[in-house]
């Protein structure tokens, strides 16, 4: 058996595969990360290239996730749907074959390493991200044949927050990079970052009721908690609806007519088929907070 090298010190592990299946172990991963973006799970995007390099078809694959819904019953801030619950779990058991390892749980605190490069010789393709201090994190690197890599990165957040009117509010942020490269040597394919300037953890749009600072994140943010609102049961969709509320009234700019009409028309009929009479009110009520915040209105 190969010897392992440990670098504790900045929480990653290079570990050499203790058998020659790492083809099959890359396989499995990608096939458990297809499904959790098929499955549409927490509103998972379908990805984008990020870099990439036709000659040698070397890539980085980007796929962002979040959600937000009302809990009932528990505190529990692991909790995973069956997909990423699958994926995470397949992360785990293929660390056997990788090359290289990193696992860190936010309940651990700050992860020792602030950030990872990953480097082919390539900086079509090379990239470098910066964890957050209270993300769960899953590394793994594979060696392919004919001098290719594969890795994914796993990062997510997930935390409870108490709002007085409708009591906990579980929220889900996350992302990963899916990376394939030709490497040039035969040096390790991450090495640790710490340059937090360069590049922050946040994503496209940030879980947290709180202002959206641009209309196209505003208008995402309604389609999202509508989205939520449709398929939540009773807790959900009155977690959904508040949050709703909360971040048009936090919105701090002014619509244009247009802007306005169009978000109208996303939360209209929520005013007349919503579940319950409070919550066609609170749709109601959202719908006049777009109002006065649009051109239409006249003090």
């Amino acid at each position: 058996m190969k010897n392992r090298n440990f670098l504790l010190a900045i929480g990653l592990i290079w570990a050499m595969s203790i058998n020659a299946q790492t083809g099959d172990a890359a396989r499995r991963v990608h096939e458990a990360l297809q499904a959790f973006v098929s499955s549409g799970e927490y509103n998972v995007s379908q990805g984008c290239v990020v870099n990439s390099d036709a000659v040698t078809g070397s890539k980085t694959t980007v796929y962002d996730f979040s959600q937000v819904f009302g809990v009932e019953g528990t505190n529990d801030t692991s909790i995973l749907f069956p997909h990423l619950k699958e994926l995470e779990q397949t992360l785990r058991s293929e660390a056997v074959h990788a090359r290289e390892v990193m696992i860190h749980d936010a309940k651990e605190g700050a992860p020792l390493a602030s950030g990872v490069l990953w480097l082919f010789g390539n900086p079509n393709v090379s990239g470098k991200y910066v964890f957050g201090n209270k993300q769960n994190i899953r590394l793994l690197s594979f060696e392919e044949p004919d001098g290719f890599r594969y890795a994914v990165i796993l990062v997510w957040e997930q935390k409870i927050k108490t709002d007085q009117q409708i009591g906990n509010i579980w929220m889900m942020n996350g992302t990963i990079y899916e990376i394939y490269g030709k490497k040039l040597d035969d040096s390790p394919l991450f090495q640790p970052y710490s340059d937090t300037q360069a590049m922050t953890a946040t994503l496209k749009y940030n879980t947290d009721p709180s202002a959206p600072q641009t209309y196209e994140e505003l208008l995402a943010k309604v389609k999202q908690a509508c989205q939520i609102y449709q398929r939540e049961t009773s807790g959900g969709k009155t977690a959904a609806v508040v949050v709703l509320h909360k971040m048009c009234e936090s919105y701090p700019h002014k619509l244009t007519q247009e802007q306005y009409n169009t978000l109208i028309g996303i939360l209209t009929p929520f005013t007349e088929t919503a579940a319950g009479q409070k919550h066609k009110e609170m749709f109601g009520i959202t719908c006049y907070t777009l109002y006065k915040k649009s051109e239409h209105y006249k003090e």
